[in-house]
């Protein structure tokens, strides 16, 4: 299995789909589980980065103070990337 902590956020949003594929890929066929968590959308950070000024690098997708990316989720994302693009069957998903 995998656990994935905060990890997908800080990769561009143009290259998830290859990083979600990857993971899949790396999962026993049947039996692998994975488990995310990473930033919700909405979420009281992303509206203060949000309005720092020079802190957007594009839709969802921000520069921390500390230089770090990140990006924030909404349920469809998640779908989309590991159900859709990297066929992942969905057991659970949500906030």
């Amino acid at each position: 299995g995998a656990t994935l902590l905060f990890w997908l956020s800080a990769i561009a949003p143009a290259r998830m789909g290859v990083a979600a594929r990857a993971v899949a890929a790396a999962l026993r066929p049947g039996t692998g589980r994975l488990f995310f968590r990473d930033y919700g959308r909405d979420d009281e950070a992303q509206h203060k980065l949000a309005s720092a000024r020079g802190r957007t690098v594009g839709e969802n997708f921000y520069a921390k103070q500390d230089g770090t990316l990140v990006y924030y989720f909404d349920l469809e994302d998640v779908r989309r990337l590991f159900v859709e693009e990297a066929g992942v069957v969905e057991v659970e998903c949500g906030y």
